[in-house]
């Protein structure tokens, strides 16, 4: 737990704890426009403290934060079946995983890639897409 600067920037999905690099101006055409401090909290803990369920599916949208959303979800991730991440090839945030980082994160809880998004055209690079984790039987 603690107080962490959210980096806001013109498009609302691109604002990250992680500050927005040239790379991802250029890529994305935003800029940051503020920083607002927010309360960062381990998803175990939120899920402990409100009395809520395991989740089955982890989804994550964190620009570039998913490591760490993940290392605070260790009893989560022995509960769930199936996480959906957007993930990144290339580096637009200061230190952000990318996705070998998140791959051999989830590895350690028994998670492998099954799926990939199909936003992409053949012969274009790919930079972001969405991956489907699921739990080895």
């Amino acid at each position: 737990e603690r107080t962490a600067v959210l980096h806001v920037t013109s498009f609302s999905d691109a604002s990250s704890l992680l500050a927005l690099e040239q790379r991802g101006v250029a890529e994305f055409g935003v800029t940051e426009t503020g920083q607002v401090p927010v309360e960062v909290r381990r998803l175990d803990d939120y899920r402990a403290e409100h009395r809520l369920p395991f989740p089955d599916l982890i989804k994550l949208d964190v620009q570039g934060y998913e490591v760490d959303v993940l290392m605070g979800a260790s009893e989560c991730l022995e509960h769930a079946r199936a996480i959906v991440a957007e993930v990144s090839f290339e580096q637009y945030y200061t230190n952000q995983c990318l996705l070998h980082d998140i791959v051999g994160c989830l590895a350690k809880h028994q998670f492998y890639v099954a799926a990939v998004g199909d936003r992409t055209q053949t012969g274009t690079l790919l930079t972001q897409t969405d991956v489907l984790f699921l739990r080895r039987s």
